[in-house]
């Protein structure tokens, strides 16, 4: 995914990217979004979830994100073959 989408996306959700380049560590780039508000349920229900995955490995989703959609298409068939 090239920055320029990278930027789109995360301006989309008023966020931000920074970037603080040292020369001795390299780069660091840092994406900055707003907390979200939830109801307590909401927190409960993601905390099991996540146990679950955690423990076990199902129900994991992997997310794939691409500006041609015949390239999209064809990570998910690939992972769901996989």
């Amino acid at each position: 995914m090239g920055l320029a989408i990278v930027h789109g996306i995360v301006h989309t959700y008023d966020g931000h990217i920074v970037v603080d380049r040292d020369s001795a560590d390299g780069t660091s780039i840092s994406i900055i979004l707003p907390a979200a508000l939830i109801r307590n349920s909401a927190i409960r229900d993601a905390n099991q979830v996540g146990q679950t995955m955690h423990k076990h490995g199902a129900g994991a989703r992997v997310l794939i994100v691409d500006d041609e959609p015949a390239i999209a298409n064809y990570l998910g068939e690939l992972l769901a073959r996989n």
